[in-house]
């Protein structure tokens, strides 16, 4: 009877965070080929100029050693009024730069435009990589290639 008990408490705690996960999981992905419009920063520029001006660890070396890049790709949600939501970080490198990316999309102020299936607004989901060493930041596929 105990461990009945035990096994519905612990169910009922994770059920606020499967409600998370799935929401992630309703959401359109940038490449579905449904989309009509696809979510991007309303201005790109701002948005590059707010997280060069914003981000601690631009241009910090983490000393990993020659050709490592110094690149997170996040996933986040842009939802149906464009605003950035519930990220998280697909491919890190560690060295607190995971930690930064995180923080930089968790506090942005920016809004996108959202995605649109047949002229309604959609929660997409986005790869989104930010570049430590240039500032060139981009949507990414989710095998991590560039979106083209």
């Amino acid at each position: 009877m105990k461990n009945r008990i035990f096994i519905l408490v612990l169910v009922l705690s994770l059920y606020p965070f499967s409600k998370i996960f799935s929401q992630q999981d309703k959401a359109i992905l940038y490449e579905d080929p449904s989309l009509t419009i696809k979510p991007k920063p309303v201005d790109k520029e701002i948005f590059d100029k707010w997280i060069k001006d914003n981000n601690k660890k631009y241009g910090e070396d983490p000393k990993k050693g020659p050709g490592v890049p110094l690149r997170v790709t996040a996933t986040f949600l842009v939802d149906t009024s464009g605003n950035v939501v519930k990220p998280l970080i697909w491919r890190g490198i560690g060295f607190g730069f995971d930690e930064e990316v995180y923080r930089l999309m968790r506090t942005n102020p920016n809004k996108w435009i959202p995605g649109y299936i047949n002229g309604k607004p959609v929660s997409t989901k986005v790869y989104y990589q930010i570049n430590f060493t240039t500032n060139r930041n981009l949507i990414m596929k989710e095998n991590n290639e560039e979106y083209k």
